[in-house]
């Protein structure tokens, strides 16, 4: 089925992954706009493998033939069909191949349009001076160095290219993004769509301290592809995260987060991240 927009026919393919046995797709399919979901049981004795979120889409985008666009889209954001339409729409009208709406998260608006991406630079300069995202109140789409993978639409029609799986989770929409504007594409947000993020960053998350090892971990595999230093790699995360837990006026989340990004990025401190949790899993599958 094809979603007329403007003077173009095109095919929207929403990917979803869930996880849980009995978890519902946030959307319903209709005209020219299809809901693909995989579903990752919870850890334990009995289930479906728990692959990373890269592989988890990557999955889907094979399930996508045909489709023009594919939105990555996180169970945890609440977005509707007509936000998603609008949001491709803008994209062709302004000739991007990679776009994010901004979202309400619980500490704040985010997904404003990024002068860089988050390595090691980036971050000594934002915990000196500041976070470099620009603000955004266009109508239309602005240019980013890159978007949030919670709510990505990919022109894959036109850019065939799929997550890097080396990074289980964090950074992906990060590399993504930048393979994207090397093949020619270009990256951008849409301030005018603005979605709800849940966003898993919570002090009572009992996996907080895994999520924080798999974001150091995947931002020290992020700066070896972008031929960084290790050593300044950690220095600077140290730096612009542990900055969050002295800086006043941070949320609950930002800093629960924050604190246990920090930890993670600890020299000759050993922790499991969500990957070592879910190779266990899937051993107990065979």
């Amino acid at each position: 089925m094809l979603h007329a927009i403007g003077r173009w026919e095109v095919k929207i393919v929403v990917g979803v992954v869930q996880h849980g046995e009995d978890a519902d797709p946030p959307l319903e399919s209709n005209a020219g706009l299809e809901i693909i979901s995989r579903t990752n049981a919870r850890p334990g004795p009995r289930g479906t493998p728990w692959l990373g979120f890269g592989a988890n889409h990557n999955c889907l985008m094979e399930s996508a033939a045909g489709a023009d666009w594919y939105v990555a889209l996180n169970p945890d954001v609440d977005v509707t069909q007509l936000e998603i339409r609008g949001l491709i729409e803008q994209a062709e009208d302004s000739g991007y191949s990679v776009v994010a709406p901004m979202f309400r998260s619980p500490w704040g608006i985010t997904g404003a349009p990024q002068a860089s991406v988050p390595d090691a630079r980036h971050w000594v300069r934002e915990a000196i001076a500041g976070s470099s995202s620009r603000s955004s109140s266009s109508s239309r789409v602005e240019p980013s160095e890159w978007v949030s993978g919670a709510c990505m639409a990919i022109r894959i029609g036109e850019l065939p290219i799929r997550f890097d799986e080396r990074f289980f989770m964090y950074f992906e929409d990060v590399d993504l993004c930048c393979r994207a504007r090397d093949a020619g594409g270009r990256i951008g947000v849409c301030g005018e769509i603005v979605v709800r993020h849940g966003s898993g960053w919570s002090s009572d998350d009992p996996l907080l301290s895994r999520r924080g090892v798999e974001f150091a971990r995947s931002a020290m595999e992020f700066a070896k592809g972008q031929q960084q230093s290790p050593t300044l790699t950690r220095f600077a995360g140290l730096a612009r995260f542990g900055s969050r837990l002295v800086i006043p006026g941070r949320t609950d989340a930002e800093r629960a987060s924050a604190r246990a990004i920090t930890l993670a990025f600890q020299p000759f401190v050993k922790r499991e991240g969500l990957a070592e949790l879910a190779r266990r899993h899937n051993e107990q599958l065979r």
